[in-house]
């Protein structure tokens, strides 16, 4: 069985360390054997360790290892490197939240020895109905589109235990592993059912921020080891242009804003890579980092609609209708015919469950039912509250009737 270390990078993270730690440990895993799981704190000065080390009493499996100074994320990988004892690392974020059966997903494809290192399908939190939310969604799908065709890996990576060390000036971690990774003759493959939520930008200098410290360490890696990311072609870029034009014309002006956005992320990136600015310490990126409120439990509802197709548009255009109250959509899968819902704690009592779900499908039910055979089934992906010892849960419920979906959506 393979055996995987999985390794939590963390700075400053109090308010999201728990929450990703308790994901972890309630992995569903069944053919791999997750040995330990390894938090490298750097240069904390919140309670971030503190509270890692509260968990790390009750679960042995979890370490807390300590870097006195931040010295940069690719440092931290190099000591979880040192250390671990997994045939397979895994990376993941202290600001993500993987799916309960995303490890699982993951590391499947290591069966294969020609595959050295994997990446998982990142869908964000962030609400498409502002403009940055979004902009940080058609980038998060477009990146799945570039991965599905030219692996791109990103937010939880795994890869084998074969690389000695990244270097440490690099500020893309993901793109540095890929550039050693595959210079050992491995292949990258994107695993698209393996799912992590994050949260993307929400003010305009975050945004610019992220986008150019990428694109600055795109460069940078490109320059020193000769690895091109998939993103970096024109070929490439001008594809998914194209499709993204296609796909999303009747937000035209939201779109032409997003690629002007990157576009001049991408000059900033170039100078601060000609000029010599480093950003393998970078400023912390603070309107990522609000995953969850302490107090507050993270429910998601997958609504999948058979014998239909999604019509985004028509999705988009019936977004505002949606009281906030009754859940946030944020994310659409055209392969599964699901639509994902962010709703309250409080409406998944089981008494309220079945009309909730009733009522998010008899929003989208009018555009997206359009066949008698068409019948409505949803999963609940449930996180608790960092204050709270309960893991996350998946639960497969039965399809609702066709009948009482489609009278609710005329109701």
């Amino acid at each position: 069985m393979l055996r995987c270390t999985v390794g939590v990078l963390a700075y400053n993270e109090e308010h999201n360390i728990r929450q990703i730690l308790h994901a972890l440990l309630n992995q569903q895993m069944t053919t791999s054997d997750m040995v330990e799981i390894v938090v490298v704190a750097s240069g904390c000065t919140d309670q971030t360790v503190e509270l890692a080390q509260v968990v790390a009493s009750m679960f042995p499996i979890v370490k807390v290892v300590v870097q006195r100074e931040r010295a940069g994320k690719a440092a931290a990988i190099n000591l979880l490197i040192s250390i671990a004892q997994g045939d397979v690392i895994v990376l993941a974020g202290a600001d993500t939240l993987p799916d309960p059966i995303a490890l699982e997903q993951l590391l499947r494809p290591f069966n294969d020895p020609t595959v050295g290192m994997v990446g998982a399908h990142v869908i964000p939190l962030n609400d498409p109905r502002r403009f940055l939310g979004f902009a940080v969604q058609m980038l998060w799908q477009v990146h799945h589109r570039m991965a599905l065709r030219w692996p791109k890996l990103g937010e939880l990576v795994a890869f084998r235990n074969v690389v000695q060390a990244l270097p440490v000036q690099s500020a893309t971690d993901e793109v540095a592993l890929e550039a050693l990774i595959t210079a050992q003759n491995y292949r990258l493959v994107y695993v698209p059912d393996a799912v992590v939520y994050n949260y993307g930008p929400q003010t305009f200098s975050d945004f610019l921020l992220q986008r150019r410290r990428i694109y600055a360490g795109h460069l940078a890696i490109a320059a020193s080891h000769g690895y091109v990311a998939a993103s970096m072609p024109l070929k490439h870029v001008a594809t998914l242009v194209r499709e993204s034009l296609v796909r999303n014309h009747r937000w035209m002006l939201w779109l032409l804003a997003t690629m002007l956005l990157e576009f001049w992320a991408r000059i900033l990136g170039y100078l601060d890579f000609t000029r010599g600015y480093e950003h393998h310490i970078w400023r912390p990126i603070k309107s990522t980092k609000q995953l969850q409120k302490s107090a507050q439990q993270l429910t998601l509802v997958g609504i999948s609609i058979s014998g239909s197709w999604i019509r985004r548009a028509e999705l988009m255009h019936r977004l505002r209708r949606i009281p906030p109250a009754h859940g946030t959509l944020f994310w659409w899968d055209h392969k599964h015919k699901e639509v994902i819902f962010l709703i309250a704690s409080d409406q998944l009592k089981p008494a309220a469950l079945q009309e909730r779900i009733t009522m998010l499908a008899a929003y989208i039910g009018a555009a997206e039912i359009t066949t008698p055979d068409s019948n409505v089934k949803y999963r609940v992906v449930e996180f608790s509250s960092p204050l709270m010892p309960l893991p996350p849960t998946v639960e497969q419920h039965a399809p609702l009737p066709y009948r009482q979906t489609w009278e609710a959506s005329h109701a």
